[in-house]
């Protein structure tokens, strides 16, 4: 939360990546969970956030997965809710960094759109799109050993 406000230096910054890059899972709530994907995506570190995202872990979307989830649970344990919003904001940095759709208006209104996924080894392809009100946005990559073969289309 420090370093989401601004608060600390490189050093803090350094041990925060270092920490999370050894620990290998996240160990956060909903609050935690969205600030610890979005500043290792804006450090640079998509790789470790990936890794934390789909970790077989007590504190991973991997093992709900596996346990068959489709929707998003309330916390981490066996949750009463199994189709709660409390772990869904990270889903916007999926559209974001894992597709790369970076999507706003400028002031006068007007459409803005980049297209630059994360080069994640990890990932060897992706698919997806979004709907804005000015059309559909989509866009496809193949990741061969860091060479990123990305395809995009707006309508």
């Amino acid at each position: 939360f420090m370093l989401d406000i601004g608060l600390g230096d490189e050093r803090t910054k350094e041990h925060f990546i270092n920490y999370y890059d050894n620990l290998g899972y996240l160990d956060t709530g909903i609050f935690g969970t969205d600030v610890v994907t979005r500043l290792l995506f804006k450090y640079g570190r998509g790789d470790i956030a990936y890794r934390l995202l789909i970790a077989d872990t007590p504190h991973g979307f991997g093992r709900w997965k596996n346990e068959g989830a489709t929707t998003f649970r309330e916390y981490w344990g066996k949750s009463r809710s199994h189709s709660h919003p409390m772990f869904g904001s990270v889903v916007a940095y999926l559209f974001e960094h894992i597709l790369g759709i970076k999507y706003h208006t400028d002031w006068s209104n007007q459409p803005k759109t980049e297209i630059s996924p994360a080069n994640i080894p990890d990932i060897k392809w992706a698919k997806g799109s979004i709907t804005t009100p000015y059309g559909k946005i989509s866009v496809s990559y193949t990741n061969d050993d860091g060479e990123m073969n990305v395809k995009s289309n707006i309508v």
